[in-house]
C-alpha cells in the first residue's frame, strides 16, 4: 500500500526507483524549514511533508504533515525514514537529515525544494553505518481550485501572499539556460525575471544574476533593464554587467504576518498593517493588529537595515514594540521584541508587503523618435493592475497607457517633465510614484556598457540617437581605456577595478552639444566556470577545473557554505589550482559555492548532478 502511494505521489518515473524502499528503510533525524512562506487566504498549504515511518516503529506507517506555512510552523522537525516536501507556487523549503559517518561524526544532507515541486529524501542502513540518500526532485503543479472572491471585508485585515506572477527572489541567483524554470526543468513560459533591482530575460544559453552581477556565459544572450537607472542592454557572452542599486522610501500602506513565540514552540501568527507617512520632516504612522494599534514613535532605515519602534495600549496597558529588518521596495522582513515595559517581551518575526512599482527611474527619450516605456508593477495579492498619470504633463506626442503601464510615441517637444504614476490592483491597493521623463535632442543610445575586466581587452563603440553624423566624442573612461574622438570606440586593457560613473561629451556635425553619464564597471577576479558542472555517475571520482580571470595577485580557491553535503568525506577544492576532487557517495542535484580570492573576491553557487 505504502508503495502504490509513493507512485501516485511521484508518477511513474519515481515508480520503479522508489519500488521495495521498505527495506532498508531506517529512522534518522530531519528537518523542514519554510524558506519563503506563502501567508496565503486560502486553506491550500504554500508546501507539505509526508514522511514514512520505518517498520519497527509500533505507531503508523505513514503519517502526513500540512499547512506548514503557518509561522508556528515554518520549522518541522520529524524522524522518518523517507520524506517527500511539495512546494506550492510562491513557497520555498528546506528539507534536511542527519548522515552519520563510521566514526560517528554527523553531517547533514540538505536540498532545497523550489516552488511547484517535489523532493524526496529516505535513510538507508549499509552495515553499521546510516546514510541519508536524496532521490530526485520534479515539477509539481496543484490543480487550480475554482476561483472565488477572496477579497476582504472593510474591517477585515486579510493576510497578503507572496508576491507577481513573475519569478523572482533569491532562487534567480544561481545562472539559468534559457527557458529555465523553477525546479530545474526546460519550458517556454519564463519570459522575464524580476528581481529587487533589474529586469531580465534570458535569450539563449545559459545568464543568471549573483550578488548584483548578470553574467552571460559562452553562447548566452540575456536582455536586462535597471530598475534604478531605467537603461536597457543585451548581453552577449561569455560576459558580466554589474546591476546598479537605487534607494527607495518606505512610504505608503503595508500589509502582512508575524508571528509571536510563546514558550513550548507556540506560535500564534498576527496578521499587521503598517501606515507610513510624511508629516513635515518626520515619518509617522501606526501598525495595525487585530488587538490594537501601536503609533510609531520612531523609523530609521539605510540601505541595507530598518529599524521600527512603536508604543501602545492594549487592554489597558502599554505595550511596545521593535523590529529589525531587511528593506525591500516591496518587501521588509523583520523579526524583533513586543511586551509591556517591565515585564518579558516575546519574540517574533514576520514580514509585510505592498503593491509597488518596480522602476525608480526614466530613461531619457529624443525628440522626433519613437519612444516606448512599459512599468513594472507587483501585486501582493497577484491581481491586475491599472495604471494613471495622477500629477503632470507628458511631453506632446507621447501618451499613456493605463492597461498595460506603457508610455509610447514620439515627442515632438524637448524638455524635462515632472509626473506622477499611479498603480492600482484589484484589491484596492494603490501606489504612487514621481518620475521626469526628459527628452532631449539627441542622446546615448546605450549608457549602461559591460562590465571590463582586469587585464582582458576591451572593445564597445557608442552610439548616438538623435542630431546629424558624424559625432565628435570626449571624456573620461576608467584606467587603462581609452576613448576615440571620432568613433566613440572604448578600447584597451583596464588595470584597476573601478564602479565609477563618467560623463562622456558628443557634438554632431551641426554643432549640437550634449552629454551623458556613463556607467562602466571594472571588474576584478571573476569565475569564468558554468553554473552547471558536469554530471557524475555515482560511485565516480569527481575531478572539476576551476578558472577565473581579473586577478591582480595569484588565486586562492574555498569551498565556502555548506561544503557538497552528499558526500561523507575527502570532498575539497586546492587552493592553489582550482581543482576541485572527492567521491560521489550518493544521487542527486547539490549546490554549493565557490569562493576566488586574487586580490578582489567573487563567491558563486554551483550545481553538480550526480546520476544512478
Amino acid at each position: 500500500m505504502l508503495v502504490l502511494f509513493a507512485a501516485l505521489v511521484f508518477g511513474a518515473n519515481y515508480h520503479a526507483a522508489r519500488n521495495g524502499i521498505l527495506a532498508d528503510c531506517v529512522k534518522c533525524s530531519c528537518m523542514v524549514k519554510m524558506k519563503f512562506p506563502d501567508f496565503g487566504r486560502g486553506k491550500e498549504p504554500s508546501c507539505s511533508l509526508r514522511f514514512t515511518r520505518p517498520v519497527e516503529d509500533p505507531n503508523s506507517s505513514f503519517e502526513s504533515f500540512t499547512e506548514i506555512h503557518e509561522l508556528g510552523k515554518m520549522e518541522r522537525p520529524f524522524e522518518g525514514c523517507d520524506a517527500v516536501v511539495i512546494c506550492d507556487k510562491g513557497s520555498e523549503a528546506e528539507l534536511s537529515c542527519d548522515d552519520e559517518t563510521i566514526d560517528g561524526e554527523t553531517k547533514t544532507i540538505k536540498t532545497v525544494v523550489w516552488a511547484e515541486n517535489r523532493c524526496s529524501i529516505r535513510c538507508e542502513r549499509k552495515g553499521d553505518i546510516t546514510r541519508s540518500h536524496m532521490i530526485q526532485c520534479d515539477k509539481w503543479k496543484r490543480k487550480p481550485a475554482k476561483k472565488k472572491n477572496t477579497r476582504p471585508k472593510d474591517d477585515e485585515l486579510g493576510i497578503i501572499p507572496v508576491g507577481s506572477e513573475r519569478q523572482s527572489g533569491p532562487f534567480f541567483s544561481e545562472l539559468l539556460p534559457a527557458g529555465f524554470s523553477i525546479g530545474q526543468t526546460y519550458n517556454d513560459k519564463i519570459q522575464e525575471i524580476v528581481t529587487e533591482t533589474a529586469l531580465w530575460r534570458p535569450i539563449e544559453g545559459e545568464s543568471g544574476t549573483d550578488l548584483g552581477v548578470l553574467t552571460t556565459m559562452i553562447e548566452g544572450e540575456a536582455e536586462v533593464r535597471s530598475f534604478c537607472t531605467g537603461d536597457e542592454t543585451r548581453l552577449i557572452g561569455p560576459n558580466t554587467i554589474t546591476l546598479p542599486t537605487c534607494a527607495f522610501d518606505s512610504l505608503g500602506r503595508w500589509g502582512g504576518t508575524y508571528g509571536r513565540r510563546l514558550p513550548k514552540r507556540v506560535t500564534i501568527p498576527v496578521n499587521v498593517l503598517m501606515d507610513l507617512r510624511r508629516e513635515g520632516r518626520s515619518l509617522v504612522g501606526e501598525l495595525t493588529t487585530p488587538e490594537g494599534t501601536y503609533k510609531i514613535t520612531s523609523f530609521y532605515q539605510t540601505s541595507s537595515s530598518v529599524e521600527v519602534k512603536g508604543t501602545g495600549t492594549f487592554g489597558g496597558k502599554q505595550r511596545d514594540i521593535q523590529l529589525f529588518g531587511s528593506p525591500g521596495k516591496g518587501e521588509i522582513i523583520f523579526q524583533g521584541r513586543e511586551g509591556t515595559p517591565g515585564e518579558i517581551s516575546t519574540p517574533i518575526i514576520g514580514f509585510v508587503r505592498r503593491l509597488y512599482i518596480s522602476d525608480n527611474a526614466l530613461p531619457p527619450a529624443v525628440v522626433g523618435h519613437p519612444y516606448i516605456f512599459t512599468f513594472v508593477a507587483s501585486s501582493p495579492v497577484r491581481s491586475a493592475t491599472t495604471f494613471a498619470l495622477a500629477e503632470g504633463k507628458l511631453p506632446r506626442g507621447i501618451t499613456l497607457d493605463g492597461q498595460s503601464g506603457t508610455l509610447h510615441g514620439t515627442p515632438s517637444e524637448t524638455g524635462k517633465f515632472n509626473i506622477r504614476v499611479t498603480v492600482t490592483d484589484t484589491a484596492g491597493g494603490s501606489f504612487d510614484q514621481p518620475f521626469t521623463l526628459e527628452v532631449k535632442k539627441m542622446a546615448l543610445v546605450a549608457r549602461w556598457l559591460p562590465d571590463a575586466i582586469i587585464g582582458q581587452p576591451y572593445a564597445v563603440t557608442l552610439k548616438v540617437l538623435g542630431g546629424r553624423p558624424p559625432y565628435k566624442f570626449t571624456g573620461g573612461v576608467p584606467a587603462g581605456l581609452a576613448l576615440n574622438p571620432a568613433t566613440g570606440e572604448i578600447t584597451g586593457t583596464p588595470t584597476r577595478p573601478n564602479s565609477a560613473v563618467y560623463t562622456v561629451y558628443f557634438t554632431d556635425s551641426q554643432n549640437l552639444y550634449d552629454g551623458d553619464a556613463l556607467r562602466l564597471t571594472v571588474r576584478g577576479t571573476t569565475i569564468t566556470n558554468s553554473h552547471y558542472l558536469p554530471d557524475v555517475k555515482k560511485g565516480t571520482p569527481v575531478r572539476f577545473q576551476f578558472n577565473a580571470i581579473g586577478n591582480s595577485q595569484p588565486i586562492k580557491w574555498y569551498l565556502s557554505g555548506n561544503v557538497l553535503p552528499m558526500t561523507t568525506s575527502g570532498f575539497s577544492i586546492d587552493s592553489q589550482t582550482g581543482e576541485l576532487t572527492g567521491p560521489t557517495n550518493t544521487t542527486g542535484t547539490f549546490v554549493f559555492s565557490v569562493t576566488a580570492r586574487g586580490g578582489e573576491m567573487q563567491t558563486r553557487k554551483f550545481s553538480l548532478t550526480v546520476t544512478p
